[in-house]
């Protein structure tokens, strides 16, 4: 009996060796595992501090050219229907083409994944809200807007984006647009530039143009000379600049992927 229990309690022993050193050597990996993810996120941050580029905007966005757009409308829906003849106001589009000069001012190559560029009423950073909600309500997204056409921009070195875009948001005469510029350096750590620009529009003083041809009344509006100036003013500008996790930037890189779609 006695015997007996002396196997017993070798064997109970043993048991408990193996699952303490079972515990331990899971112990041992799991905190191996958590100092290489932490070593991981340090060299990741290094590489984000010692080789960043940084993509700014050089001055004001070049207005190439605008466009205005009354859409058709009849002769009633822009005149008095009395003899006075008083213009109605008439709603109007407006389109801009644009170009963007920028500039890379930091230590390292720029690989530029992405340009976004779009309007909405108020100088936020929607677009960078768009990535974190996916809630495209409130910005209106340019189809000129280039997904991973991977480019690359070295230090120093200047690129060039245009755009041609339909104005979606005025409010009391003033608009913002947004460009959000998505790149990454050689060590693949990704990074942001987001440059706003608010401008304001002044009163547009037109005369209409009106001729009958193939027996049809038509009108256009004709700009007084000189009316132009200053017709689209810049009232303020923002430009700032945004680092990315590894994790984050990994989630970003797949909501760009499904848009692009």
């Amino acid at each position: 009996m006695i015997q007996i229990n002396k196997i017993i309690l070798s064997e109970l022993l043993t048991i408990i060796s193996i699952t303490v050193a079972l515990v331990l050597g899971c112990i041992g990996i799991i905190r191996d595992c958590a100092q290489d993810d932490k070593l991981s996120e340090l060299t990741y941050l290094a590489n984000a501090s010692q080789y960043r580029p940084i993509i700014k905007v050089i001055g004001e966005p070049r207005i190439i050219s605008y466009q205005i757009d009354q859409g058709k409308m009849a002769v009633k829906d822009i005149i008095t229907p009395d003899s006075s003849g008083v213009i109605r106001d008439v709603p109007a589009k407006i389109k801009l083409d644009l170009k963007f000069t920028m500039v890379n001012k930091g230590t390292a190559l720029a690989r530029i994944y992405a340009y976004v560029f779009g309007d909405t009423t108020t100088g936020i950073d929607h677009i960078r809200q768009i990535i974190k909600n996916g809630d495209t309500s409130r910005i209106n997204i340019a189809e000129d807007s280039s997904f991973f056409n991977l480019t690359e921009l070295p230090i120093g070195d200047t690129t060039q984006f245009e755009v041609s875009h339909w104005i979606k948001y005025v409010n009391t005469n003033s608009f913002t647009i947004h460009l959000f510029v998505l790149y990454a350096n050689e060590m693949n750590v990704l990074f942001d530039s987001y440059y706003w620009a608010r401008y304001n529009l002044s009163e547009l003083i037109t005369t209409p143009e009106f001729r009958i041809q193939n027996g049809t009344l038509q009108f256009r509006f004709v700009a007084v000379k000189g009316s132009f100036k200053d017709f689209i003013r810049l009232i303020d500008a923002n430009q700032s600049t945004n680092v990315y996790s590894k994790d984050y930037g990994d989630k970003i890189i797949k909501y760009f992927e499904s848009i692009k779609k």
